[in-house]
């Protein structure tokens, strides 16, 4: 690829052309080192994925010298799947290394050191993962063959993570090159950092360019995300107020509340009215919050109308056909030939194909072209963090996103309906905290490529648990009510779908299951009521149209938060019922074979480890006692 190349290569399929400033960038030399400073909807990701394929086009990289951290797992799999269309070849995507900083630390922590730290969080290990980049010989040496690292979203990286990029930084080879691509005006992140064991203050761009005066800056001006004039100068204001240094924290907020109003297409007015207007086939809509419990609100009142869910906390959504194929797969391997039997008697028709589905498998676990390590797949998908390849983006089969403008961040839409925090939510704030609301506003109203459409938020004043993170809202009348998140990663496990504490025979936990794969497609109502003691009061779970018939039980950390939040209540007791439960499709449970929960399942699930779960979400009044 030459930088002729480079000048007439469309951004994505559209009939834009690459800019002078875009085309300096792509083709800066291979030992660069830049900090490119991009607003929202300049082609960030589209200039960082065309530059890596000419670093490996025209300038001779290989793709295993190349790295990409990226702060979300979502951005991981958008920028491994643009890369290819940006190579002659595109199978050489899958040799470069993407993912998250945390992955990137885990696999430092876990392969360069006889005795790796297991245990706490990132946090806790940070310092031990510094110690391993710095004298580890294996990790220099797996370093040193870095010839270009690239940082995505690099406002974003606070506290300890801070310190771990900056030595990584450091450990590469001075004739390697680093891009580092950023966007103050949306460091959402900078004021949610627990930063306790962080040894520098700041954002990791603050620090590159204190401490590393080799980095040059750049910047992308021009806007391609959209051509609307109202939304281009909301782009163009909005970054403006932000980066003003001489505004106060206050002054941006109010300030940039006004642009986005005044830049919007309409004003639909409280969210509680407006939701009675969602379409269910509108795909391309995003229905921002500010909050996490508002989100969940309006989840609640579009009740059964089709809808998805974008934020943090929520259960990987690993593809139902995983289950599917393999419920009662008890091999250790596959064949090619066999999966594509299983796969047409059991999988519908839709847009996954099974040579798609099946290239997928061997990109994870194959031993070869032609067969699978199931066992190995089990082991991958069971991970808190499976692999992208088998996942899908969003909690729901289809509709519009319902979600928080944090999980939101990177992402766009046609339309964007932008719920506004009420004032009453403001008046505790301090001048960071309105500066970091103001950028939070800027993110959510950026995401609109078509129309942006503004109204207010609930009165809601929710809580999260620090343990688990659950929300939980109070409610007025009757006080001795809450409104409970049900649906969080971890809420479902495998004992509670296929177990045989629950389900007495394998034919009932097999048609728990059948029950299940036919909640692929729509909304269904469902309700939990809470067992007696011999079964430590966990809740079961079944559709109301089929209350007799049980799909499963949640987990027993449910039944300890919902203690915990009756405490809060000043009450004994947590509900009988949970109602107000929904299902928003199904995905696939894995476990993995050495897991200790096996021996308590019924076969065949024992023995292959997989099984189908409902997307359950909840967040209806429950009635302590």
């Amino acid at each position: 690829m030459t930088l002729a190349d480079v000048a007439e290569s469309p951004i994505e399929d559209d009939s834009l052309r690459w800019t002078p400033e875009q085309q300096a960038l792509i083709a800066a030399p291979p030992a660069a080192r830049l900090v490119v400073d991009a607003g929202p909807g300049t082609g960030k990701t589209a200039t960082l994925c065309a530059r890596i394929g000419w670093l490996i086009e025209a300038a001779g990289l290989q793709p295993g010298e190349i790295w990409i951290i990226s702060f979300t797992r979502t951005a991981v799999a958008e920028i491994r799947n643009r890369v290819s269309s940006y190579l002659s070849d595109p199978g050489l995507a899958q040799g470069i290394r993407v993912a998250t900083i945390d992955s990137h630390a885990w696999a430092m922590n876990v392969g360069f050191t006889e005795v790796p730290v297991l245990s706490g969080n990132f946090d806790d290990s940070i310092e031990h993962v510094i110690e391993v980049i710095k004298s580890n010989e294996h990790a220099v040496e797996y370093i040193s063959s870095v010839r270009h690292l690239f940082i995505d979203e690099a406002q974003d990286v606070i506290g300890p993570r801070v310190e771990l990029v900056l030595e990584l930084v450091h450990a590469l080879p001075s004739a390697a090159g680093v891009t580092v691509l950023c966007d103050e005006a949306q460091a959402i992140y900078e004021y949610s950092e627990d930063d306790r064991h962080a040894a520098l203050s700041g954002t990791l761009v603050d620090n590159i360019r204190e401490y590393m005066p080799d980095f040059e800056d750049k910047d992308l001006h021009e806007i391609h995300r959209t051509d609307d004039a109202k939304l281009r100068q909301l782009f163009a204001q909005g970054r403006s107020t932000i980066k003003n240094a001489a505004l106060g924290g206050r002054a941006k907020y109010y300030e940039v509340r006004r642009t986005v109003v005044e830049c919007s297409h309409d004003k639909v007015g409280d969210a509680a009215h407006d939701l009675a207007s969602v379409d269910g086939d509108d795909e391309d809509v995003f229905l921002l919050f500010r909050r996490r419990g508002e989100a969940l609100s309006a989840s609640k009142l579009l009740g059964e109308e089709p809808h998805r869910l974008r934020m943090s906390g929520l259960p990987a959504v690993v593809d139902d056909w995983v289950g599917l194929v393999f419920w009662d797969w008890p091999e250790e391997k596959v064949s090619h030939e066999t999966f594509c039997e299983r796969w047409a008697k059991r999988v519908p028709m839709g847009a996954t194909t099974k040579e798609w589905a099946w290239s997928r498998l061997v990109r994870l676990a194959g031993k070869s072209e032609s067969v699978v390590d199931v066992h190995k797949l089990r082991s991958r998908l069971a991970s808190q963090s499976p692999p992208l390849d088998l996942c899908r983006p969003d909690f729901g089969a289809r509709g519009p996103i319902v979600g928080t403008v944090h999980a939101a961040k990177g992402r766009e839409a046609a339309e964007v309906r932008l719920y506004l925090p009420r004032p009453e939510s403001m008046k505790s704030k301090s001048e960071d905290g309105f500066e970091s609301e103001a950028k939070v506003l800027f993110v959510g109203a950026t995401r609109a490529r078509e129309r942006l459409l503004v109204g207010h938020s609930f009165m809601s004043y929710s809580s999260r648990l620090g343990s688990s993170g659950r929300a939980y809202t109070r409610c007025a009348n009757p006080p001795w009510a809450a409104e409970v998140e049900i649906g969080r990663a971890g809420d479902i496990g495998a004992e509670g779908l296929a177990g045989r504490r629950f389900f007495a025979s394998m034919e009932s936990a097999k048609q728990a299951q059948a029950s299940i794969a036919g909640l692929r497609r729509g909304v269904h109502a469902a309700t939990a009521h809470a067992l007696g003691p011999e079964m430590d009061y966990a809740y079961l779970v079944a559709l109301r149209s089929s209350p007799g018939a049980p799909l499963l039980a949640l987990n027993g950390t449910v039944n300890r938060d919902l203690i915990y939040i009756a405490r809060k209540l000043r009450k004994r007791r947590p509900p009988r019922e949970i109602r107000e439960l929904r299902t928003l499709g199904v995905r696939t449970l894995a476990v993995s074979p050495d897991d200790p929960v096996c021996a308590t399942l019924h076969r065949p699930w024992s023995d292959s480890g997989f099984m189908l779960a409902p997307l359950l979400i909840g967040y209806g009044p429950l009635a302590f006692r």
